[in-house]
């Protein structure tokens, strides 16, 4: 491996560069009504990302994380979503009241933690994420939340 990557920094860097360029860059497209961004977000980790998650839980757990170079791909579709909610707060979409940065990390909260998290989501809900069940009661529960926080319509779009 050493003799292709100059080391760790550079396999993962080189891994992450392929794993975005193999992923439909539309997955990273919000939808335009924010009260659907937390369910869509959700079906995208579960179908598209759980590889990149669970790398991401990986990094985090690392008391000194080697692979920061990968936490700029991260940091730009991160900041993106943050973008995205900034401009629906601009358009009335999002109550002025709100911060953008933190319905962003909220929203990743909860589409991130019952995919990552499975034991826990499977002893508190007796289900696992990949059941159809919960996955109905949690998009169903995410919308509920976010219709109230952004009291908002449910018209999909």
């Amino acid at each position: 491996i050493y003799h292709y990557y100059k080391g760790k920094d550079d396999l993962f860097r080189s891994t992450m560069e392929d794993w975005l360029a193999q992923q439909q860059q539309g997955i990273f497209v919000l939808p335009v009504n924010p009260v659907l961004i937390p369910e869509y977000r959700f079906k995208v980790n579960q179908e598209h990302l759980m590889d990149f998650l669970r790398f991401t839980v990986w990094e985090a757990i690392d008391a000194q994380p080697e692979y920061s170079g990968v936490g700029e791909y991260r940091r730009k579709i991160l900041q993106s979503y943050n973008e995205d909610m900034k401009a629906k707060q601009d358009m009335g979409l999002v109550p002025k009241d709100l911060d953008p940065e933190l319905i962003t990390l909220a929203i990743s909260s909860l589409t991130i933690y019952p995919l990552i998290m499975e034991h826990v989501t499977r002893l508190i809900t007796g289900h696992a994420p990949s059941e159809p069940e919960f996955q109905e009661k949690w998009t169903t529960f995410l919308r509920l939340i976010f219709e109230r926080i952004f009291k908002a319509d449910t018209g999909k779009e």
